[in-house]
């Protein structure tokens, strides 16, 4: 019986001491300061974590009072709290994590989060106390404070208005932009769904668009938007930099009348320059035509047998006459005309293909050499597709007739200029423009029988467009002319 007591007795001891080694095991490996102290506030135990903590090796922190690892005043705060403890029984940490601050052994301090727990050793009180160093994670929040802090003080001094939303609701609004909405104080936007104060076609992310800003009285301004999201906890959170605009959109406006008037006012210029100038160039033709028709007329009254043919020269000289003022009078008629585009997709590859074969046999016919470089993958243009016909048709008879008599060459290349625009070039080698000559100008023509009209309504065609032409000699002869034309098509206001 005596063996089979000593026996458990012997298990039973095993056992507590196998326990007491893993508690001691995960004491030590723990990565928080582990301090046990007496009734008295005598540490017992001190483990490697704890010796981190406050620079004291356990040999020298057991058996010290606990306040050792404590400045003014939790010194004495704690010397209070055990003298109560041990009259009245009743904790008031235990069971409670709070923070407080420890002292190192070189006599720093530093923020800890410490947790108390009471436990019985042989009939004796034993406090647990679990010690978590707060340094870097006081620093992390003092830095991401002093961050927030920098923005929004950034935020409060830049001039355009700034708010995020979280969710499509208002959480936060720059002074600028609570001046953009007419707001006095934050409480009358925040919270409010962003829709009542914009479209929402206008809250594109990672986007800048112009918008159209409803103020909380009523009233709206023109604004530029520019939206990007950004990390949050919150679904759709997303900040939106507004820049008030209305004042540069009314200056544009008044801008675009008053350029829209100085053109008028120079159509009347050119129209009557251009009346003055027709009027010149029908007076003689019309001279002509009844001189011949006179002389017609005398020729059938003197011998009314006389052969038709007889009459054959003097009657094509009234109908060349004829052919030609009716050219310029269509002509002026088309100048004078506002241009009215019908806006549709304009495939401008594929059109320069059928010019060239339109083209190519007349030119062959004159020994020059026709050709065109273009890619397929060009974008179509917004574009009036007979105007743009007729300005490259211009263009391309123009080059022809500037190299004749061949051996020459006239090449047509599509490509594209910017992001947001092609260019056609028509290229000669002809004797090329001389550099006092305007041709762009009215009535200015290098032709013997040209009107001096074509350049200025093709000029006039592609600045209703919102693009333009230029022209430029080639070394070491010819002409280029390069039209630039929007992808997109005319800017419309």
């Amino acid at each position: 019986a005596f063996d089979r007591v000593a026996e458990r007795l012997g298990a039973s001891t095993q056992a507590l001491a196998d326990s007491e080694l893993r508690s001691r095991a995960i004491v030590d490996t723990s990565l928080h300061g582990i301090v046990t102290i007496d009734a008295q506030g005598r540490m017992r135990s001190f483990n490697p974590a704890a010796e981190q903590l406050f620079g004291y090796a356990a040999t020298e922190a057991v058996g010290q009072n606990v306040t050792l690892l404590m400045p003014s005043p939790y010194q004495e705060e704690h010397a209070q709290y055990l003298a109560n403890y041990r009259t009245t029984r009743r904790p008031k940490i235990i069971g409670i994590g709070r923070e407080v601050r420890g002292r190192r052994r070189d006599g720093t301090t530093f923020p800890l989060d410490l947790a108390v727990s009471e436990t019985f050793v042989h009939g004796e009180t034993v406090f647990i106390g679990l010690l978590r160093d707060l340094t870097a994670e006081r620093a992390a929040g003092a830095a991401l404070a002093e961050t927030q802090a920098r923005y929004r003080q950034l935020a409060d001094v830049m001039p355009d208005a700034l708010w995020i939303t979280e969710a499509d609701r208002l959480t936060f609004a720059n002074p600028a932009c609570l001046r953009l909405l007419g707001a006095t104080a934050p409480e009358q936007v925040l919270g409010r769904p962003q829709h009542d104060f914009v479209r929402p076609d206008a809250r594109a992310d990672v986007a800048s668009v112009d918008a159209t800003i409803t103020r909380l009285d009523g009233t709206t301004r023109s604004v530029e938007m520019t939206t990007a999201r950004f990390p949050s906890q919150v679904a759709h959170a997303v900040l939106a930099v507004f820049r008030d605009v209305t004042e540069q959109r009314l200056s544009e406006a008044r801008a675009r009348d008053l350029e829209q008037q100085a053109q008028q006012q120079q159509r009347l210029a050119d129209i009557g320059v251009m009346t003055a100038r027709i009027a010149h160039d029908f007076g003689n033709p019309l001279a002509g035509l009844s001189m011949t028709a006179q002389r017609i007329m005398r020729r059938i009254a003197h011998d009314p047998t006389a052969p038709v043919t007889s009459l054959e020269a003097p009657a094509q000289i009234i109908v060349d006459t004829v052919r030609r003022l009716d050219t310029l009078v269509n002509e002026f008629k088309e100048f004078a005309r506002e241009q009215r585009l019908n806006l549709a997709p304009f495939d401008v590859p594929g059109s320069l293909r059928e010019l060239v074969a339109f083209w190519e046999g007349e030119a062959t016919a004159r020994g020059i050499a026709l050709s065109i470089e273009t890619h397929d993958d060009l974008p179509s243009v917004q574009a009036d597709a007979e105007k743009l016909r007729r300005v490259f048709d211009n263009l391309v008879k123009n080059a022809i007739e500037a190299v004749e008599p061949g051996p020459g060459e006239v090449r047509i290349r599509a490509y594209r200029g910017t992001v947001t625009t092609l260019h056609i070039a028509v290229e000669d080698t002809g004797p090329g423009v001389p550099p006092d000559r305007d041709i762009f100008a009215l009535f200015e023509t290098t032709k013997t029988n040209g009107t001096g009209l074509g350049l200025p309504i093709c000029q006039q065609i592609l600045a209703a467009h919102g693009g333009g032409i230029t022209v430029a000699s080639r070394e070491p002869r010819g002409t280029a002319f390069v039209v630039e034309i929007p992808i997109g098509g005319p800017v419309l206001h």
